[in-house]
């Protein structure tokens, strides 16, 4: 996270008051629910930080626990003063980023699909995975051990699939992943590379 990048991005996180967030898994969560949120946001925020497209996180948020391990993590908290649930937070946000940085792309993590800025700062990071994906080609030959090298080329054949996944698809608008089928084909392919000896 950085001012130095050409336009930087300001991106808006709502985080409800933790004892009403995530009511879809409050059945799972049971007791733990509030841990689970903050759990969540906690990660969110953690991986946007370490984005170097983006400037600055802005947590829109009046839950005081929250803000307090948001900030610790590099978030910039203001108030969720409308209270009035997550479309009012998040344009609340989008208008103290844009007042008090005027020069700043703002964008929202919490909207049913990713901004076009959004999706820049995804296709931005997936290009540091893919760096890191191709580094990584060279380890399942480089393992002594006969199961580690297949494990591993397993691991980066799913590793990649996804990278190419989340290039094509919106994971603010749903879920991506990998089907069981899916998974099968592409560990497979990554074993049988392995065996092959090339990438």
């Amino acid at each position: 996270m950085t001012d130095l990048v050409p336009y930087p991005w300001t991106v808006v996180l709502p985080v409800k008051v933790l004892a009403n967030a995530k009511s879809r898994l409050a059945v799972l969560a049971g007791s733990r629910r509030a841990d689970l949120a903050l759990a969540l946001a906690s990660d969110t925020v953690a991986a946007v930080v370490a984005c170097a497209e983006v400037a600055r996180v802005l947590v829109v948020t009046s839950d005081a626990t929250a803000g307090s391990r948001l900030a610790a993590l590099g978030a910039l908290l203001v108030p969720d003063e409308p209270g009035d649930g997550l479309n009012v937070a998040l344009r609340h946000g989008a208008s103290v980023a844009s007042a008090r940085w005027p020069g700043s792309g703002v964008a929202a993590l919490s909207a049913p699909k990713a901004s076009v800025g959004l999706r820049i700062v995804i296709d931005n990071c997936l290009d540091g995975v893919d760096r890191l994906l191709r580094q990584a080609r060279r380890l399942p030959f480089a393992m002594r051990d006969r199961g580690l090298g297949y494990e591993s080329a397993a691991i980066l054949a799913l590793a990649e699939r996804l990278a190419a996944k989340l290039r094509r698809e919106d994971p603010i608008a749903r879920r991506v992943k990998l089907s069981k089928p899916a998974m099968a084909s592409t560990a497979l392919g990554g074993v049988f590379r392995r065996i092959r000896g090339y990438w």
